[in-house]
C-alpha cells in the first residue's frame, strides 16, 4: 500500500512541516479535514503504526458524518471500506508512536 509520509507534526488543525527553519511551513486545513486528519491519527494511534498515511485517511473520511453521508449517497458503504482496509492492515508493535 503506498504511504504518503510527511515529516512533521498536526497540531491545532496544522500540520507543521520538519525540520523547522526560518521558513517553517505551516499547511492550514478546513474544520472538515482538521476533524478528518484527528479521526486519521486516532486510527493510526490504535493500529500502533507511527504514521499517518492514505490508509488512516481513508478510515478518517469513513468517520466523518458529512463523508459518510456522501459515501453513502454514492452507493459506497463506510463499513465496507474499513473491513476491507482492516484485511490488509498490520497491527505494529505496542509502541506509542504519536
Amino acid at each position: 500500500m503506498a504511504r504518503c509520509l510527511f515529516p512533521g507534526q498536526f497540531k491545532d488543525g496544522k500540520f507543521h512541516l520538519n525540520p523547522p527553519s526560518d521558513k517553517t511551513k505551516i499547511l492550514t486545513f478546513t474544520s472538515w479535514a482538521t476533524e478528518i486528519m484527528k479521526f486519521a491519527k486516532q486510527e493510526a494511534k490504535e493500529w500502533n503504526h507511527e504514521y499517518i498515511g492514505t490508509e488512516h485517511i481513508l478510515l478518517g473520511f469513513t468517520q466523518h458524518a458529512n463523508f459518510k453521508f456522501i459515501l453513502e449517497n454514492i452507493g459506497v458503504d463506510p463499513r465496507k471500506i474499513r473491513e476491507e482496509l482492516q484485511k490488509i492492515l498490520h497491527k505494529g508493535p505496542d509502541i506509542n508512536y504519536l
